[in-house]
C-alpha cells in the first residue's frame, strides 16, 4: 500500500466511526473576500528606519486618529471608493519594503489629508502599516507637469 492511500484510509476511518462530525474535518477555502467587512489594522510590519509615527506632531496623530475612526465606520468596500481616502495601490515608492513583509504584497496608500498619507498592504480585513508618510517621502508628489 504506498503512502497516499494509507493517509486517505486513517483518515476515512477517523472521519467515519470518530465523534467528530465529518465537517470539521475539512479544510476550509481560506481565499475569501472581505470586502465587506471593517478594517482592522496592524504595526506588525512598521518600517523602523523611514516615515516613522514617531515623527508626527501631536496634532499630526490627532489628524492620524480621526482618520482611523473614519476608517473603522466603513468597510472594505466603502473605503476603496471614498474619494477622501484615495485608496490606490502604488508601486513607487523609494524606500526598500521592510524584509518582513510578504514578497507578493500590493503596497496601498490611503491620504489622511491633503499631504499625509498612510502606506501598507491588505491581509484580509487587516491593514499592515508600512510608512506613515507627512511629507511625501515614500512617495515622492510628481509636482513638474510633462512639458510638450
Amino acid at each position: 500500500m504506498d503512502k497516499s492511500n494509507k493517509i486517505k484510509s486513517a483518515a476515512h476511518k477517523a472521519s467515519k466511526g470518530s465523534k467528530i462530525p465529518q465537517e470539521a474535518t475539512r479544510v476550509k477555502n481560506p481565499v475569501t473576500n472581505n470586502d465587506n467587512e471593517a478594517p482592522v489594522f496592524s504595526f506588525k510590519y512598521v518600517c523602523r528606519n523611514n516615515c516613522l509615527l514617531s515623527e508626527w506632531q501631536a496634532t499630526e496623530i490627532s489628524q492620524f486618529i480621526q482618520r482611523l475612526k473614519l476608517l473603522g465606520n466603513l468597510n472594505w468596500k466603502d473605503i476603496k471608493t471614498h474619494s477622501g481616502i484615495n485608496y490606490k495601490p502604488v508601486d513607487n515608492y523609494v524606500y526598500a519594503l521592510p524584509a518582513s513583509v510578504p514578497p507578493d504584497s500590493v503596497i496601498h496608500e490611503m491620504k489622511v489629508d491633503k499631504k499625509k498619507r498612510l502606506l501598507g498592504f491588505r491581509e484580509g480585513r487587516v491593514f499592515c502599516f508600512i510608512w506613515f508618510d507627512k511629507n511625501h517621502n515614500a512617495i515622492p508628489e510628481n509636482k513638474s507637469k510633462a512639458k510638450h
